[in-house]
């Protein structure tokens, strides 16, 4: 690695992309017949290298899914470049996403997949 630019470049930004679109088209796919547990897993997937990425424009790299919820409030949210429930947004995301891997097979619905969205 070359430090902070092998996992802030340019590359790295357009891989994230490949694989945010990848996963929103996956999501979509399984939401109607694998239900929305196995749809939130992939949109958090999506959401937190959209997250990464987004954060690798201003150099930041963070190392676990907390420092990027929080690096994305602190750069994106608070400062007002994106509308400020975009923080809860993902807060919520990330909670779906851990009641679809660890709860009860009916705590993620559609209903509240759609809004977190």
């Amino acid at each position: 690695p070359q430090g902070l630019a092998a996992v802030t470049g340019p590359e790295v930004v357009e891989g994230r992309a490949r694989l945010i679109a990848s996963s929103l088209r996956a999501a979509e796919a399984v939401l109607p017949s694998e239900g929305a547990e196995h749809a939130a897993h992939l949109l958090c997937f999506a959401v937190h290298h959209a997250v990464l990425a987004l954060l690798a424009t201003f150099g930041v790299a963070p190392e676990t899914h907390r420092g990027a919820q929080q690096m994305f409030s602190l750069h994106f949210a608070k400062s007002g470049v994106v509308p400020a429930d975009f923080g809860w947004r993902l807060s919520q995301l990330m909670t779906l996403r851990g009641l679809a891997d660890y709860g009860v097979g009916d705590d993620v619905t559609p209903g509240a997949l759609n809004e977190a969205r």
